[in-house]
């Protein structure tokens, strides 16, 4: 039989087997052997990736699954993937890539290639004698496990094993390629065989058991097995395909709820392609909409522009594709492999144009463009990243997942271009090929120079004449009626019916259509709409080759991240910038004469790039580095950045003055000259920036020869997650620091003081040591320092405001706040300054307080008035300076006495005060009125000690309209001064302009008012809050004895955050400036503390990954301590642990590793989890008693001090589980003293909760004491209990720690051993979506010494980007602290998480 018209028959009898339950196909498509390549850009992909594939040694791809078999392998097997785990997964994509190029081609070779792999894996399949065909390592032993229900799942292994699952499912697909595409009808038997050794494996597992191993990836099978239940029409396959369904993924698809951030893309994908082959034979509406709902989310929300998805394999947020442009892992090959198939599913159903819209795009920009057109070598990262580049694949050492994906890729260009109804044909793809559509006896020739010219010919050839139509997509890149059609040379109406041109006529042999389709230029933004662009003609993608230079590993060797470009990333700093309004960007594009679909890219910055650079199509570029996407900037924002590089460069050179001595960490001269020593310790470089890091240490010798050395200065990269270290000089610990990893790419700077004791040495020895199981961060510079540089560290806020009108309340007032929000009034919201010492009048109102550049002197500026005597009564202003914020030195300012010609000044308001860099001064600015003129902002600059006004008030600002403007506010943002007025007189509100230079006279007026009232304000102040991006705009709301907050990121757009606002005292118009500790320190201690106010900073209170926290507060030491355990180790692995002590739970000082269980434990050396402490007082003083989980028992350790160091028992104290408990683990002791009895219990459980009483000895349990407990169904683990006026409260976690939904509920009881009674509305502390808290709990609490003041101590997942991690959000989680409170009848408030 005809090999062409036999796999077609198989392909028609696939999609009408089970025809009673499945969906009608809106179109159908041509068999690959009716589709013929002609000459053109595909088809050498074609011919290169044929050669590739018998350049394959097929005996070597074979080898793992005939050593699976317990046969002898002919040849060595692959190294590289093939012989690390991964074991014959390419052998599964071989069969797939011979079988579609055998059906593209009919080339001999290839089909006698493909048999032999049948042959070979029949013979694997028989020795097996179950129907079983793998490579997977020791496969034999896991499956057995799988079969028996002992199932250890992660993301990317099975019991121990590379994802098993996945690798099998590249042998079940290239088996079902081999009979549907191929007609080897071996391989059809082989594959039923196989798919009845899966039900087998199956079919002793629960549903959650099933789920529980989906959680590990499996590629399609659920899409292969449901191909089955297609080829056989045995319903057990469908059933199996439906088993084999992750509902983790397809839950939240049937409810159309994207929660793809963090998955690693390629996971789902293909399941999704089941879900899809499931719904069309099952007729499965809801299915069938999830499949058109991820496919919708991820080309829609998710995808670049050249089709592909995902960075380092995952998922990126839809509104942060910052690492698609940093990460040097951009789009994954197999990803878009797979979103192509997906396409190709959702098309046939549907018909509609935007699945081939896509697939065009795709296939143009990323496929094809991941094949070397010159070595046929296959692409797995795409990088976006500017200036950078991608590894080609070579065929004997390169065995990576888009290896075998892409040998599928170049094997199978014709499956789109066409389909067709009974008596329709689409034309989807303007690619030079042949069709034979046999239904109608016809040929279908499409001849053309496309892309490169915009137009295709075809040729119709029917043997005799036919009616059919003839439809022509419309693409959607060309403009709406540019596109023309003719018929044997006369124009055809175009008629755009849903992305098709109909032609409907009875065809003769001969008759030739043309289709021009015009194309255009089109500047397309990154899809979270940041400043970075790219740029395409018609459908093809243009880049720009930037250099050739450095590319390491450009043509991949065997190692294991060899698919990975990692030569020298060219710092994004020195890639071009395009320059230009967004709108305007294909502007600045011009046709290059005589080469097609080259342009010339003109408008970029810095000047070396003046004259241009040449895009080309991107699929044409190659060995060589590039840049696709543009960031772009505007005039305004290129001024900016300008700026920005001024100022960095002015840092460091105020750095480098006060540079003692420094080593440049991972370079080798520097390092030697330092004497360098290290365990465990590499180097790299990102970007142009060289580092260094541990998994055990390194240290360097710097000289401080006159022993000036004051601070240690520490530069690092922050995006590491998970880094635990400590940081010594001279042996002696100084800082110790807990990564998020959410600082991005950039360098981090951290300054340290040091010890007095430290800083006399004349050798400093600065030594980086990680955690056990830890690493350090990627260290890149060590300075010490005789002074500080850059901002100090700032603790705290100090708000200056007067409070009336009265003559008594026009003064200068301080309030204090930890945050930001919370204001508390010092000296009893008195007076802090005599104003009748330091004005003129008697009063002062509207201070403003600066801090100098030199970070220590302070200037402030009054309002020398007294409204009593009237509104224009004041001609003069007060300037002050201080150095402590205490003590202040003053001046009075009459500008009416100081200047002449000020006859007819009438007042003077508002002065404030701000350094302006170009004229290196103090610039005082202030509101005058003159006669009846109106209020214009005039300045002058102060000398040098602050004490006066040098030269004449020269106008600053006056409105447009020439209305009187007041109360100016000026900050500095990004180089851009913006100053905040209010109109006077005129309209009503705060007004805002903008300017570069401050005395340039260019001013920008913004339209609008910002204030969020329409009630009468005055008196705006603008300040940043302490590390972070968020700006205050408040101001008096004067007619209310109020006052407004609102918040921004970009000083334009304010959101009102009063609800967020406290103040105990009733403010006028003031200003609010950061403080350090010691100025904090420094006011309370003149003024007093106010009662409510605490240093209460926002949560975390721990810095790093902590989670489980116990906290006590020590009689013997005053403190409070935090036992944590050590987080942000993957599945929980942590060693060790830590506490954290405090004087006031603001503060937490790092008191180092207590215990660590591989140096100071026998009996475990993993798991440290969940511990819990008691403070017992004793003759011989305090004893504190440590419960600790390790290796899912329980120990206990003792110490005299609650910093440690702890001494274990040498045993478990618990290492069994209770009569009658079964599942569960013994974990989460919690230890607890009933003041009533005086004795000592141990709670403990997960799964349960028991009760044990301690004998005295506090190190063993009491006989016969034991009893189970457990709440109810809610209870999961992290039992806690306290006692409060008579009450046993006993709280625990419900649901799994890497649940969002992780809470705590509570019970109470009159006794510690129970019965419990469980109030109706139990929950007290969960989720808060809204500020992006998840997984709150495992708690326990803290009572205030003396008082009935109480806290929840407990954790979180990581925020904000926890949630965003799947289930390693319950491993990166982080330590808060909240008030609990209780209502009159003893239960407990649901506690108010705090961000």
């Amino acid at each position: 039989m005809d090999i062409r018209k036999f796999t077609w028959l198989l392909t028609c009898l696939a999609c009408v087997t089970l025809a009673t339950a499945q969906v009608d196909a809106r179109v159908e498509y041509f068999s690959l052997q009716d589709v013929t390549l002609l000459d053109g850009p595909f088809k050498h992909a074609e011919e290169l990736n044929k050669q590739y594939l018998l350049e394959l040694d097929a005996d070597r791809l074979l080898a793992p699954f005939l050593r699976e078999a317990g046969l002898t392998p002919k040849a060595e097997s692959y190294t590289n993937w093939e012989n690390t785990g991964l074991d014959g997964h390419i052998g599964g994509h071989y069969l797939s890539g011979l079988s579609l190029m055998y059906a593209s081609t009919g080339d001999g070779q290839v089909k006698n290639r493909l048999d032999y792999m049948i042959d070979e894996l029949k013979r694997c399949q028989d020795a097996n004698g179950n129907g079983y065909i793998g490579g997977v390592p020791g496969g034999k032993a896991i499956w057995e496990e799988v079969a028996a229900g002992d199932i250890r799942a992660g993301g990317f292994n099975l019991n121990g094993k590379w994802v098993p699952l996945y690798n099998i499912h590249k042998t079940y697909a290239g088996l079902r390629d081999a009979w549907l595409v191929a007609g080897n009808e071996e391989a059809k038997e082989m594959l039923v065989k196989m798919t009845d050794w899966a039900i087998k494996l199956v079919d002793n597992l629960s549903e959650e058991q099933l789920q529980d191993m989906l959680r590990s990836e499996h590629g399609g099978l659920n899409e292969t097995f449901a191909d089955v239940a297609a080829i056989t029409g045995d319903q057990r396959y469908l059933e199996l395909a439906r088993k084999f369904s992750h509902q983790l993924v397809l839950n939240p698809l049937l409810e159309q709820r994207d929660e793809l951030t963090g998955m690693h893309a390629n996971t789902q994908i293909p399941k999704v392609l089941g879900f899809k082959r499931i719904a069309d034979l099952e007729e499965n509406e809801s299915w069938e909409e999830a499949a058109r709902f991820f496919w919708e989310t991820v080309v829609e929300n998710r995808s670049i522009s050249i089709g592909g998805n995902s960075v380092s394999e995952h998922f990126n947020p839809v509104d942060d594709f910052s690492r698609m442009i940093s990460s040097i892992e951009g789009p994954e090959t197999c990803n878009t492999y797979n979103m192509l198939r997906l396409s190709m599913m959702l098309y046939r159903t549907s018909k509609d144009k935007k699945y081939v819209d896509y697939y065009e795009r795709a296939l143009y920009n990323h496929i094809l463009s991941t094949q070397n057109p010159r070595t046929g070598g296959l692409v797995y990262f795409t990088q976006m990243r500017p200036g950078h580049y991608r590894v080609y694949s070579q065929p004997h050492t390169s065995m990576w997942c888009c290896v075998g994906s892409g040998i599928e890729n170049h094997s199978k260009y014709g499956e789109m271009i066409y389909a067709h109804g009974e008596n329709e044909l689409y034309v989807n793809l303007f690619i030079p090929s042949s069709l034979q559509w046999k239904e109608q006896d016809t040929e279908i020739i499409q001849e053309n120079n496309f892309p490169y010219e915009a137009a295709t010919r075809i040729t119709v050839n029917p043997r005799k004449r036919k009616q059919f139509t003839l439809w022509l997509r419309y693409p959607g890149w060309a403009a709406e009626g540019d596109v023309q059609v003719k018929v044997n040379g006369k124009p055809h109406a175009v008629e755009n019916q849903n992305g098709y041109i109909p032609i409907n006529r009875r065809w003769r042999k001969g008759d030739k259509v043309v289709m021009e389709m015009p194309m255009t230029l089109k500047a397309e933004q990154m899809p979270d709409k940041s400043g970075y662009y790219s740029f395409s003609y018609g459908p093809v993608v243009l880049a720009a080759k930037t250099s050739s230079e450095d590319q390491t590993g450009l043509f991949a060797d065997d190692s294991r991240g060899g698919h990975i470009a990692h030569g020298k990333q060219v710092p994004l700093k020195n890639m071009p910038m395009l320059v230009g309004d967004p709108g305007k960007l294909t502007s600045y594009l011009s046709p290059v004469p005589g080469k097609p679909l080259t342009f010339r890219l003109t408008n970029l910055y810095p000047e070396e790039y003046e004259g241009g650079m040449e895009l080309v199509p991107f699929f044409n570029l190659h060995e060589s580095r590039y840049i696709l996407y543009w960031p772009q900037a505007t005039e305004e924002e290129a001024e900016r950045i300008r700026y920005e590089q001024e100022r960095q460069e002015a840092e460091q050179l105020q750095l480098d003055a006060v540079t003692v001595d420094r080593v440049v960490a991972g370079e080798q001269q520097p390092e030697s000259d330092h004497f360098i020593e290290s365990d465990n310790s590499r180097t790299g470089a990102f970007e142009d920036t060289r580092w260094r890091e541990a998994n055990g240490w390194f240290s360097y010798k710097l000289r401080n020869p006159r022993r000036e050395a004051r601070y240690l200065h520490v530069e690092y990269f922050g995006g590491d997650r998970s880094r635990n270290f400590d940081i010594l000089v001279n042996d002696e610990r100084v800082k110790a620091l807990s990564l998020t990893g959410n600082k991005g790419s950039e360098v981090q700077k951290l300054i340290v003081p040091l010890p007095e004791n430290i800083s006399r040495n004349e050798t400093l020895t600065v030594k980086f040591a990680a955690m056990p199981g830890s690493m350090t961060a990627k260290i890149t510079g060590v300075r010490i320092l005789s002074k500080r540089v850059g901002e100090p560290e700032y603790v705290a806020y100090l708000f200056a405001y007067f409070t009336g009108n009265r003559v008594e309340e026009e003064a200068v007032n301080y309030a204090v706040s930890s945050n930001g929000y919370n204001y508390f009034a010092l000296n009893n919201n008195r007076p802090v300054l005599d104003s009748k010492k330091i004005s003129s009048t008697g009063g002062v109102r509207d201070p403003h307080i600066l801090r100098g550049e030199d970070g220590k002197t302070f200037y402030m500026v009054l309002t020398d008035m007294t409204s009593s005597k009237g509104w224009d009564s004041n001609r003069a202003m007060v300037m002050l300076t201080s150095t402590d914020l205490v003590n202040w030195t003053s001046n009075i300012i009459n500008i009416q006495e100081k200047y002449e010609g000020q006859e007819d000044l009438k007042r003077v308001w508002a002065p404030q005060t701000i350094y302006d860099p170009e004229a290196g001064k103090y610039m005082v600015y202030w509101s005058m009125q003159h006669g009846n003129g109106p209020d214009i902002i005039y300045y002058a600059y102060a000398n040098d000690d602050f004490t006066d006004l040098e030269g004449e008030p020269q106008p600053l600002f006056l409105p447009e309209n020439g209305r009187s403007c007041i109360d100016g506010d000026i900050i500095l943002k990004d180089g851009l001064f913006y100053m905040f007025y209010k109109t006077e007189g005129h309209g009503n509100g705060i007004k805002l302009a903008t300017t570069r230079s401050l005395t340039s006279g260019k001013w920008i007026e913004h339209e609008g008012y910002k204030q969020q009232t329409p009630e009468a304000v005055e008196g705006s102040s603008v300040f940043k809050l302490i590390d972070s991006d968020k700006y205050l705009l408040i101001y008096d709301v004067y007619m209310k004895g109020a006052y407004q907050f609102t918040e921004s990121t970009d000083l334009m757009d304010f959101q009102v955050i009063d609800h967020e606002i406290s103040m105990d005292f009733h403010p006028r118009h003031g200003s609010v400036i950061p403080i350090t500790r010691e100025e904090l320190d420094g006011l309370l201690e003149k003024w007093g503390k106010p009662e409510e106010f605490s240093m209460n900073k926002s949560n975390p209170v721990l810095d790093g990954f902590f989670a489980d926290p116990y906290a006590i507060y020590s009689n013997k030491t005053n403190k409070y301590y935090i036992y944590p355990t050590s987080d942000g180790y993957h599945g929980w692995s942590g060693t060790y642990f830590k506490t954290f002590s405090s004087e006031d739970l603001t503060e937490w000082k790092d008191e180092g590793i207590i215990l660590d269980l591989n140096k100071d434990v026998s009996w475990a050396d993993r798991n440290a989890w969940a511990p819990c402490i008691i403070e017992k007082e004793t003759k011989e003083g305090y004893m504190y008693y440590y419960y600790f989980t390790a290796a899912q028992k329980i120990g206990v350790a003792v110490s005299d001090d609650p910093a440690g160091p702890f001494v274990d028992s040498g045993k478990p104290l618990i290492d069994f589980k209770p009569e009658g408990v079964r599942g569960g683990q013994e974990i989460d002791p919690d230890v607890f003293h009933d003041p009533v009895s005086g004795k000592n219990y141990i709670y403990w459980g997960n799964g349960y909760m028991a009760v044990a009483e301690l004998n005295d000895d506090m190190v063993s349990i009491k006989e016969n004491s034991l009893k189970v407990m457990t709440p109810d169904r809610t209870f999961r683990e992290a039992i806690h209990l306290f006692y409060r006026n008579g009450i046993y409260y006993f709280l625990w976690s419900e649901n799994d720690t890497r649940s969002e939904d992780y809470r705590v509920r509570y019970a109470t009881s009159d006794s510690p051993m129970g019965p419990l009674t469980i109030p109706e509305n139990n929950l007290i502390l969960s989720k808060s979506p809204e500020e992006g808290i998840y997984g709150a709990g495992h708690n326990s609490t803290l009572k205030i010494k003396d008082k009935d003041e109480w806290y929840i101590v407990y954790h979180r997942f990581f925020r904000p980007e926890g949630i965003k991690w799947g289930e390693a959000a319950g491993y990166h989680r982080e330590v808060c602290l909240d008030r609990m409170e209780f209502n009159e009848d003893g239960s407990i408030k649901p506690v108010v998480p705090t961000p």
